[in-house]
């Protein structure tokens, strides 16, 4: 996120802990989106459940900065599905969940439900919440680094022991921080009684002190061993100078020597070789650009190719390995790189982890599906039942690789029918809203380009050109590119006031609706069944009678 378009607000911190739950929350952000003035949150959640979870149906309570709740007493629910998540695997925390009040400072997370891939279904409310202590006994960083040399295996785990165990209301707390009432932590899994008894003050501190004393000893034995050394260093000093004096009887021969050494010997083996060690030092060390550029400028010296190859398949396999880490930015950094070799599939790894971390709006041409006639000023319309794929420019915003599917762009010319002449015809829309499994479905607005009474009059005196304006058609839900639900299908002209409001299905009204004038005057009310219309002011009429040309 660019410093620019999002403000951190508030930390959401896990203050609570359910027992026994296999899903567990972590930690969260409130951030305020400047673009459009909503509050969103970030929520971070851990899969401990021992299986593979496929959703997780969480529960936020709102509140403003002052405590109080701005729901009214109700909740904002939200679903994580279509997941894939191993166990002890964290996940979550890509997605943008934009509340419904940009007054929204203070959330409170609680967990209703969630899916295991065995088709388990686990209910929240099945556990008993604690809350969790204010306070922990922190483990100071220079203990807990020494400790974990010298720890036995059964104490080792994946997660960084933070605090000091202790006794908590009915259970006990984990050196991970994780409340427990059984014997084994359903976090990081190490066992009660042997941290009890190994990981505490008095055991840190005497474990920190004998390295102390170790190294005070290593210390003591580095100054001994350099002091004889810097004797023996002299005794050979002494030999030297001894044997500098036979040796400059053969001074002349060396100059010799030396000459044909400068000029042949030392460019073509003694470099070379040098740069050899130097680059395969590099290579081991992990300095891959270095070893790589090195054993390209040696070019066929030794195995040098060779060792271009292992260096780049080195390369591939720790930013494989930074993927696996979600370390994505230095991942793509090295297939960024290794494309330019043509190394393997390394330019399709790269755009696969760009979308990880790509930030900002991007377009894709796309393909949907939508209903004709999207403009037909009718309460039910069998032109409007025709179903057509269109072309399409998709538009997204997308935040640390995670896509914002609750406001996309949809551009696309769509089929209508009418005008003097009685046949199809185009129009351009733009969609505004929510976008699921590929297509144009839940809430959303539909936007029409249209010429206004005034710059049609401009354009039959010839005083102006086709310049058309974008005004609001459809405020409602969608189905498949139908308008589908509760829904406002707009007068498109300059007032872009209510035409009909009611219940649409497959494109139409289905059930109750009230039609009103463009001037804001109702005009009538009504109810449509299976395409025949019953209205209080002009009794039955069969739309389904409407017989519109084929579309084209």
């Amino acid at each position: 996120m660019t410093d620019t378009r999002y403000k951190v607000l508030s930390d959401v911190k896990r203050i609570t802990d359910l027992v026994g739950c296999g899903v567990e929350f972590v930690k969260g952000a409130l951030l305020l989106d400047n673009s459009n003035n909503k509050v969103l949150a970030q929520l971070k959640f851990r899969n401990i459940s021992g299986k593979n979870l496929k959703s997780l149906y969480i529960t936020i309570k709102c509140y403003d900065d002052t405590g109080s709740d701005l729901l009214d007493g109700s909740s904002f629910e939200y679903a994580y599905q279509d997941l894939y998540v191993r166990d002890k695997e964290e996940f979550a925390d890509r997605t943008a969940i934009y509340l419904p009040d940009n007054k929204i400072r203070k959330i409170g997370v609680s967990i209703d439900k969630y899916l295991l891939d065995d088709g388990q279904v686990v209910l929240g409310n099945l556990f008993k919440m604690i809350e969790l202590p204010d306070e922990y006994q922190n483990i100071e960083s220079k203990y807990l680094s020494v400790f974990e040399e010298d720890i036995s295996n059964d104490l080792r785990s994946n997660y960084i022991k933070k605090t000091y165990p202790f006794k908590y209301k009915e259970g006990w707390i984990c050196s991970c921080e994780k409340y427990n009432e059984k014997h084994l932590c359903t976090r990081c899994g190490l066992n009660r009684e042997r941290q009890f008894e190994e990981i505490t003050p008095e055991k840190l501190i005497k474990t920190f002190n004998e390295y102390l004393e170790r190294e005070k000893i290593k210390e003591k034995a580095r100054i001994e061993g350099e002091r004889v050394k810097n004797e023996e260093n002299e005794v050979l000093r002494k030999k030297k100078r001894k044997r500098a004096k036979k040796i400059s009887i053969l001074a002349l021969v060396l100059v010799g020597i030396l000459f044909v050494s400068n000029y042949y010997i030392i460019p073509n083996y003694v470099i070379p070789h040098s740069k050899y060690v130097s680059a395969n030092k590099a290579l081991e060390d992990g300095n891959f650009h270095e070893a790589r550029d090195s054993f390209k400028e040696l070019g066929d010296y030794k195995d040098s190719q060779e060792m271009i190859s292992e260096t780049l398949e080195r390369m591939y396999i720790e930013a494989s390995n930074m993927v696996e880490e979600s370390n994505y930015h230095n991942a793509y950094n090295l297939y960024a790189e290794l494309e330019m070799d043509g190394y393997k599939d390394s330019s399709d790894k790269a755009k696969e982890v760009y979308e990880f971390i790509k930030t900002g709006t991007f377009t894709e041409d796309i393909q949907i599906t939508v209903n004709a006639d999207l403009d037909a000023q009718w309460v039910y319309s069998v032109a409007r039942t025709e179903r057509e794929t269109v072309d399409a420019k998709l538009t997204l915003e997308y935040i640390n690789g995670s896509p914002n599917m609750e406001e996309v762009i949809i551009d696309f010319v769509g089929s209508t029918y009418g005008g003097t002449l009685g046949r199809w015809g185009s129009k351009n829309y733009k969609y505004v809203g929510e976008y699921k499994n590929n297509t144009i479905t839940g809430k959303g607005k539909l936007y029409i380009e249209t010429l206004t009474s005034d710059q049609y009059s401009r354009w039959k005196a010839g005083t102006g050109g086709l310049d058309f304006t974008e005004i609001l058609l459809y405020d409602g839900y969608f189905d498949d590119g139908a308008y589908s639900g509760e829904g406002t299908l707009c007068w498109s002209n300059d007032s872009s006031s209510k035409f009909v409001v009611g219940t649409w299905k497959n494109g139409n009204i289905s059930g109750r609706y009230s039609r009103y004038y463009s001037d804001g005057r109702l005009n009538d009310t009504g109810t449509v069944t299976n395409g025949v219309g019953f209205s209080n002011q002009y009794g039955r009429k069969d739309y389904t009678e409407q017989t519109p040309l084929p579309l084209p």
